[in-house]
C-alpha cells in the first residue's frame, strides 16, 4: 500500500533455491527472515540467528546460492530507521548462523544495501548494490572494490548476469537500466593474473549477428580483454589468426594499466581506398572542408567519400570457426582461442557462407587493383601540376605545357572510366553521374552482405563478371601507359632538363 508503508505485513523477497527442491527463503518488511524445506509445509523464523542485526529493517533480498544448498546471501535495508549503514549477510547452513559480509564498504548516508547478486560463473564472486553505489568482491564478502565506471549514483535495486553473454544488468530507481557488457574479465580475474606484466583473457562467445529487417540493428563483435600491470612502452597489438594460421586483421589496443578491452567486428579488412592528390574543378577547396582536415591532409591526399562507396571498404563478416587472438605486447606473446557461432536464427550453411566470403575475397581483389590505379594515376597527376605550375611561373616553354595538358587528358581518360569524378567533390549525395567501376564495386559488395548466410546469385555474379571485363579493359590501357606513354613524355622533360614522373609503388 503506498499510502501506508508503515504497515509491516508485506513479504518483501522471496527466493527459491537453485540447487534443493522446495528450499524457499522469505523476508518481509519488518525485519523477518524465514526458510522451508519442503516447499512451504513448515516454516522456521531464523531472524534471531543473525548477528547484531537491529529491529524492524526490510529484507530487501535474498540470494540462495547456486554452489551450496544451505548457502545464501541477504541484505537488509534500516534507512527508514535512520540506520544508512550496510547490512550483508551469508549463511553457510540454511539461517542457523550468519557472519556479516560488509565490512569494508565505505559507510555515508547512502550506504544502505538494496541487492546482492552472486555470479553464476565463479564462486565467491558477488555484486551488491546500495542506494548509490555499486561494488564487487573477489573473495566471497571478505573485502569489496566499487565498480561504478560511468554508473550515474543511483540507487541500485535490482541486478542480474545474463548468462550466456556474462552481461551485468541492473536497474536503478531513477536512471533506468543498465548493462555492464562482458564481465568476462572480472570472472577470470585472480591473485595470478594480477602479478603478471600482461594476461590475455579467455574471450566469450562471438556471434556473426544479422539486423533483421523491422528490428533493432545490431553490431557483431568480440571483445578481447587483457591485462597490463602497467603502461607497456611499445604498442600492443592483437592479432586476429583463422584456423589455417593466417592473420585475418590486426588490432591496436590500449595500453592502461589495468584491464584494458579491445573490440573486433568480425569483419575482414576492407578493400583499400583511392587516396585522390589533385584538386575536383567542381570543387576545388575540398580539401580545405573541415571533414577533411584529418591526417589524410597533413599526408597530401583526401579520400572518396559517398554513400555509394562504403560498402566494399567496410570489409565483410568471417565465417564461424575457431580462431586464435594473439596478444603482443612488449616482446611477450600471448594466445587464447575464440569461437565465432553462427546468427542462431540463420537458416543458411557454413558452405553458403564460405562462397560468399570467397565472393568478397574477389570483389575486394578488383575494388584494391581499382583504388591502386587511381592512387597511382593521382601521383602522377600532381606531379604533371607541379611541373606545369613551375613552367607558368618561370615562362616555361608551350610544347612541355602542351605534352603536360596532353598526356594528364590520358590518364584522365582511363581515371573517368575507374571512378565519376563528381563524386571527388565531396558531395555524399551526388546523383549527378553514373557510377563506375570503383563505386559499382563497392555497392556490388555491400549487396553480397545483405545475402547474411548465403551464397551470392546468380545475378550479382553475372554484375561481378562485366565489372571485372571493364576493369580488365582499363588495366590494359593503363599498362600501355605506363609502358608506352610515360617513358616517352618522360624522354622529352629529360631533353628539356626537367625531372620525370615518377610512379610510386602503393602499399
Amino acid at each position: 500500500d503506498n499510502l501506508a508503508v508503515e504497515y509491516g505485513c508485506v513479504v518483501f523477497a522471496i527466493a527459491e533455491s537453485p540447487l534443493e527442491e522446495g528450499c524457499i527463503w522469505a523476508g518481509t518488511n519488518d525485519g523477518l527472515l524465514h526458510v522451508t524445506r519442503d516447499g512451504g509445509k513448515n516454516w522456521t523464523n531464523v531472524t534471531r540467528n543473525i548477528p547484531n542485526l537491529p529491529s524492524w529493517g526490510t529484507i530487501s533480498n535474498i540470494e540462495p546460492s547456486r554452489y551450496g544448498a544451505g548457502t545464501a546471501y541477504l541484505t537488509v535495508d534500516f534507512h527508514q530507521m535512520n540506520n544508512r549503514d550496510p547490512f550483508i549477510y551469508k549463511t553457510a547452513n540454511y539461517g542457523k548462523s550468519w557472519k556479516s559480509i560488509s565490512a569494508d564498504i565505505p559507510k555515508s548516508v547512502f550506504s544502505y544495501a538494496h541487492w546482492i547478486h552472486e555470479d553464476p560463473v565463479r564462486k565467491g564472486l558477488l555484486f551488491v548494490g546500495t542506494e548509490n553505489a555499486i561494488y564487487i568482491s573477489f573473495n566471497d564478502g571478505k573485502n569489496w572494490l566499487p565498480l561504478q565506471n560511468n554508473l550515474p549514483h543511483a540507487p541500485v535495486h535490482h541486478m542480474v548476469v545474463q548468462e550466456h553473454f556474462n552481461d551485468l544488468v541492473i536497474g536503478t530507481y531513477g536512471r533506468g537500466f543498465w548493462i555492464m557488457d562482458d564481465i568476462t574479465p572480472l570472472q577470470q580475474l585472480t591473485d595470478k593474473v594480477i602479478k603478471s606484466s600482461a594476461h590475455l583473457f579467455e574471450p566469450r562467445l562471438a556471434y556473426r549477428l544479422h539486423s533483421i529487417s523491422g528490428g533493432p540493428r545490431v553490431f557483431p563483435r568480440a571483445n578481447i580483454n587483457y591485462y597490463l600491470k602497467s603502461a607497456p612502452k611499445g604498442p600492443v597489438l592483437i592479432t586476429i589468426l583463422d584456423e589455417q594460421g593466417n592473420a585475418v586483421t590486426t588490432l591496436r589496443g590500449s595500453s592502461y594499466a589495468g584491464i584494458n578491452r579491445a573490440t573486433w567486428n568480425l569483419r575482414h579488412p576492407g578493400a583499400r581506398g583511392a587516396r585522390l592528390r589533385t584538386k575536383p574543378p567542381g570543387n576545388p577547396t575540398v580539401v580545405e572542408e573541415k571533414r577533411f582536415v584529418t591526417t589524410w591532409t597533413r599526408e597530401g591526399w583526401y579520400p572518396i567519400l559517398s554513400w555509394g562507396t562504403s560498402g566494399g571498404f567496410r570489409g565483410f563478416m568471417v565465417a564461424p570457426g575457431d580462431y586464435t587472438v594473439k596478444l603482443s605486447v612488449g616482446g611477450k606473446e600471448y594466445t587464447q582461442k575464440l569461437v565465432v557461432k553462427t546468427d542462431p536464427r540463420s537458416e543458411g550453411t557454413l558452405e553458403e557462407i564460405e562462397a560468399q566470403i570467397e565472393f568478397q575475397k574477389e570483389i575486394r581483389e578488383d575494388l584494391n587493383t581499382t583504388s591502386d590505379i587511381v592512387s597511382q594515376i593521382e601521383w602522377m597527376r600532381k606531379q604533371l601540376y607541379d611541373i606545369r605550375d613551375v613552367l607558368k611561373a618561370g615562362g616555361g616553354s608551350g610544347d612541355v605545357l602542351t605534352a603536360v595538358s596532353e598526356f594528364d587528358k590520358k590518364l584522365r581518360s582511363v581515371e573517368d572510366e575507374l571512378f565519376q569524378h563528381t563524386i571527388a567533390e565531396g558531395d555524399t549525395k551526388s546523383f549527378r553521374y553514373p557510377h563506375k567501376i570503383y563505386s559499382k564495386l563497392s555497392v556490388l559488395a555491400e549487396d553480397v552482405s545483405k545475402n547474411l548466410d548465403f551464397a551470392p546469385n546468380k545475378q550479382q555474379r553475372e554484375v561481378h563478371a562485366v565489372l571485372k571485363e571493364r576493369l580488365a579493359k582499363q588495366k590494359t590501357r593503363y599498362d600501355e601507359l605506363l609502358a608506352k606513354d610515360l617513358p616517352a613524355f618522360n624522354n622529352m622533360l629529360k631533353q628539356k632538363n626537367i625531372a620525370g614522373i615518377v610512379i610510386f609503388e602503393i602499399k
